[in-house]
């Protein structure tokens, strides 16, 4: 059995089971979109001949669900405040709660939301997942009113109220006979779907435990993911933390920089093909395994991520060179994962002024969902051409790469 998130105290002793709670940011994308719908008149539906409102699920107002492949560049406007796996009868369940804050929308009385979700491999692409027409017929619609505070310690600028939502992940049998499908290497990737809806003004008996109008879709997000990294009481897993932390019984050394690295074999070639190879191809085990080209930090920082699958320092670092260095890095060696998370802060990080070092970098070493990224790219192009194209790094990268820039561009603007 494996439980979530690096640091959280696991017990599992007979019938008795807890997982502590933890937290972590998620930024939810296409804010913008979602003040422009949340300040449109909602229509009146339509109603039967009795009078009453038909029950209609999410894909019947599909005129309502926004384009929201985008990532916010700017003020954060919610986060996950809380998540938690446990296991009950057999069965896993996953808790989140949404918290929003007072800067997402200051005029909007009350907003309601919903999610699914689904577990996806590396790539994207779904593994198992948990929607169905029960799944939405009985989805756990909350209510948060921005202007709410979280705590009387709360902070000003942090007033919002967190909402629950909790569904079966799937059953915990299947889940422990095919961990390695599931959960390789112990992370758990989630695709979560966040659904936003607004109360229609006219009617004011709404109640929780109903799904159905009056209830207007403003906004969900098809693409984000959570990786949750997985921990055990299992010794191996302690054991390989300790190796990270020690390098004990090392039997590899790299000369990086001029610096001696040390690693174990059986841990990073299993992970990356690229660094099997060169390991592999090691002929004098007794002289370093020398990598040219590539900057200490940056290597370290792959490794680190190939032993732990953790890169806290990335999620908030505003270090546009060094995350580009770590891109290149875990492209270079073969790590798509993490190429994946510095390609969304470097998207996070992307500026006018910095827009042609970042979109070089994520263009350059498109690996994971490279559709995604080219669109996220040419959306930022074609909404700031105006202060892009008058910056000294864009008009030098143009003189050089015109065509990807056009394809960036055009790309965009095409779509419908």
């Amino acid at each position: 059995m494996t439980a979530p998130a690096a640091g959280n105290r696991v017990e599992y002793a007979d019938n008795d089971k807890e997982i502590e709670r933890c937290t972590f940011e998620w930024v939810i994308p296409g804010f913008k979109q979602i003040f422009s719908t949340l300040n449109q008149k909602s229509p009146r539906p339509e109603r039967n001949a009795n009078g009453s409102v038909p029950p209609r699920r999410v894909g019947d107002e599909s005129k309502y669900k926004l384009y929201s492949e985008t990532f916010v560049r700017g003020q954060l406007v919610q986060r996950t405040s809380l998540w938690q796996l446990e296991l009950r009868n057999n069965v896993t369940y996953l808790s989140l709660g949404l918290c929003c804050l007072k800067c997402f929308h200051e005029n909007v009385d009350e907003i309601w939301t919903r999610f699914d979700t689904d577990i996806v491999d590396f790539n994207g692409k779904c593994l198992y997942s948990v929607r169905s027409s029960e799944h939405y017929s009985k989805a756990n619609i909350s209510k948060f009113t921005p202007n709410d505070k979280l705590g009387e310690k709360q902070d000003e600028k942090k007033k919002g109220r967190v909402s629950f939502w909790e569904t079966d992940l799937m059953r915990m049998s299947k889940l422990a006979d095919d961990l390695e499908t599931y959960a390789p290497r112990g992370i758990l990737n989630l695709r979560l779907r966040l659904y936003i809806y607004k109360r229609e003004p006219f009617n004011e008996s709404f109640h929780l435990s109903e799904y159905r109008d009056p209830v207007k879709l403003c906004y969900t997000d098809t693409t984000s993911e959570l990786s949750a990294t997985s921990t055990s009481k299992h010794p191996l897993l302690n054991a390989v933390k300790n190796m990270w932390h020690t390098k004990a019984e090392a039997d590899v050394s790299f000369l990086v920089e001029g610096n001696i690295v040390r690693a174990h074999r059986f841990i990073i070639s299993v992970q990356s093909l690229a660094l099997k190879g060169i390991v592999n191809s090691q002929t004098n085990q007794n002289t370093p395994i020398v990598i040219p080209n590539m900057a200490l930090r940056p290597f370290e920082q792959v490794l680190k991520y190939l032993y732990l699958h953790e890169a806290e320092d990335l999620k908030e670092s505003t270090d546009i060179q060094h995350i580009t260095a770590v891109l290149t890095a875990s492209n270079r060696l073969d790590v798509p994962s993490l190429g994946r998370i510095c390609c969304v802060r470097l998207l996070l990080n992307m500026t006018p002024d910095n827009f042609a070092e970042t979109a070089m970098a994520i263009y350059k070493n498109l690996k994971n969902n490279p559709s995604f990224f080219k669109r996220e790219i040419g959306k930022f192009l074609f909404e700031n051409q105006a202060a892009i194209k008058n910056t000294e790094a864009f008009k030098q990268q143009m003189q050089n790469s015109t065509d990807i820039f056009m394809d960036l561009y055009f790309g965009f603007s095409q779509l419908d």
